[in-house]
């Protein structure tokens, strides 16, 4: 995601990776945990959003979602499996809420709030 974002004109200086976030939960709880992450605007494919949303609402991540949806007239078969595949992810996002299951942490980080100082903008 880094690479298309900084070919298609973003600025690599202010994309903060993260590399242990292996699933959605994990990026949600690292986000609020590791990066100190209160709020956010989510931009992701429109069949992902619902479960991001409500995972980083429940994890305590004040945050508003840009769904994409032009993949599904493109590729509707993708997009249909992808589809069928968030039930199941869905599932597994409960079932790590309900457990409080803790991702791979790591010492906390100021990446985020660095970028956003940079711009001028007040964490």
């Amino acid at each position: 995601m880094y690479d298309y974002l900084v070919a298609h004109g973003g600025p690599g200086e202010d994309i903060v990776r993260d590399y242990a976030g292996r699933d959605t939960y994990d990026s949600c709880s690292r986000a609020r945990r590791i990066f100190g992450v209160d709020r956010l605007v989510l931009v992701s494919q429109g069949y992902h959003l619902p479960r991001a949303v409500a995972t980083w609402r429940a994890l305590g991540v004040s945050t508003t979602g840009a769904g994409d949806w032009r993949m599904q007239a493109r590729y509707p078969s993708l997009w249909r499996s992808y589809t069928i595949r968030e039930v199941a992810a869905s599932w597994k996002t409960v079932a790590d809420l309900v457990s409080g299951r803790d991702p791979v942490l790591g010492a906390p980080e100021t990446s985020v709030t660095d970028a956003l100082r940079r711009k001028g903008i007040a964490p």
